[in-house]
């Protein structure tokens, strides 16, 4: 049995990425703090059954914007973590630390998609395609009805342990506003021309 304290940070980590998806207009079937079993053989702690349909996003947004959102999706879990009020101090004893396999997969796919951009050389370099998606992602989780929609969904978590994804969104929609995901979506359109602007200063000198 998971101590509470993990179920707690777990609730908050996952929230934060089911949000950030339901955000950005990405499905999702389920969320769940229980552990589950990776492909690789990996146990995890909690995690967002999701799918994208990548083909029609990209064609729609173009490939180097999906690569963008996938880095902020990712970035969202460990954000929430650290940054949201209600989650608790994020320490080794009783907290996920960065050790934590759930963080090291997210990184992972943060690191691989920044150079997937990086090597495209219309963007900035990697360091700076980083920093910018990870400030991203810290202002949207500041958005006040989206760090409430995170909380929202975190107690259902803790609550309920595992939540589909209709049930997900219904507890969102209580509390998020429009507003703050339209300031949300805007905030990734101009990040994302951030990055293509300092590639740009970058070949300027």
């Amino acid at each position: 049995m998971l101590p509470d304290t993990v179920v707690a940070q777990t609730a908050w980590y996952v929230a934060g990425h089911a949000v950030m998806r339901a955000v950005l207009g990405y499905p999702f079937r389920s969320v769940t703090v229980e552990p589950q079993q990776l492909e690789e053989g990996l146990i995890v702690i909690g995690g967002v059954d999701a799918f994208i349909d990548v083909t029609a996003r990209t064609k729609e947004f173009g490939p180097s914007w999906v690569t963008f959102e996938r880095i902020i999706m990712a970035l969202a879990g460990w954000t929430a973590l650290v940054t949201m009020e209600g989650a608790g101090p994020v320490t080794g004893e009783t907290a996920l630390g960065r050790d934590h396999v759930a963080f090291m997969i997210d990184e992972q796919l943060v690191l691989r998609n920044v150079q997937v951009l990086a090597d495209l050389h219309e963007y900035g370099d990697a360091s700076d395609i980083y920093a910018i998606s990870t400030d991203t992602a810290r202002g949207i989780l500041r958005l006040l009805s989206i760090r409430a929609a995170i909380g929202a969904v975190a107690q259902a978590l803790r609550d309920h342990r595992t939540l589909e994804g209709h049930e997900a969104i219904a507890v969102m929609i209580t509390v998020i506003g429009e507003a703050d995901v339209h300031h949300a979506r805007q905030m990734i359109s101009d990040s994302f021309a951030a990055v293509s602007r300092s590639h740009a200063t970058e070949e300027g000198g």
